[in-house]
């Protein structure tokens, strides 16, 4: 049962990854409908996600599945698709518009300053760090974003999703 589970995770994390990375190169263009249009792809995310783990509840367990095994087809579905976008990522950091990132950072630090706030010189650090080195940004963002709220978002789809036979029939 793992196994199979974890072969349709790659599968299915795989058409994740690509949708996630439509999403990423919609989101860096100038153009305000595109912009919302990645906006609306980030909000039916976890919607997507329910979708597959139900056609798989449906198509290969004859309609039950554990809250453990919805769990783990939606995270591992987060952690294929997101090793994909964060290569794809990566790649468009490091190689195709390597100014993004120190830009981002700079033009953050203009909003604090013009509001007022401040921020330790060790934070400010660290964010130049991560912000001047696409590997550490892009593994923070891999950590942080698709592990951790993967993980998170799945139990909430784990919980939406399972179903258990009932022992009367």
């Amino acid at each position: 049962m793992r196994a199979d589970i974890i072969k349709h995770a790659m599968h299915y994390g795989f058409y994740f990854g690509l949708y996630l990375c439509a999403k990423f190169f919609l989101s860096m263009t100038q153009n305000a409908f595109l912009g919302f249009l990645a906006f609306a792809m980030w909000v039916s995310i976890p919607f997507l996600i329910y979708w597959v783990v139900k056609k798989y509840r449906e198509e290969q367990l004859q309609g039950f599945i554990s809250f453990h095994n919805a769990w783990s087809l939606s995270f591992w579905m987060f952690f294929y698709g997101g090793l994909i976008v964060e290569v794809a990522q990566f790649i468009y950091y490091q190689f195709i518009n390597t100014s993004f990132l120190p830009q981002s950072l700079q033009q953050s630090l203009q909003i604090m300053d013009k509001m007022g706030m401040s921020m330790p010189q060790q934070n400010l650090d660290m964010l130049e760090k991560i912000m001047t080195h696409p590997n550490l940004y892009v593994l923070t963002d891999f950590a942080i974003y698709t592990l951790v709220g993967g993980a998170i978002i799945s139990l909430l789809i784990a919980l939406a999703a399972k179903r258990k036979p009932n022992p009367f029939q």
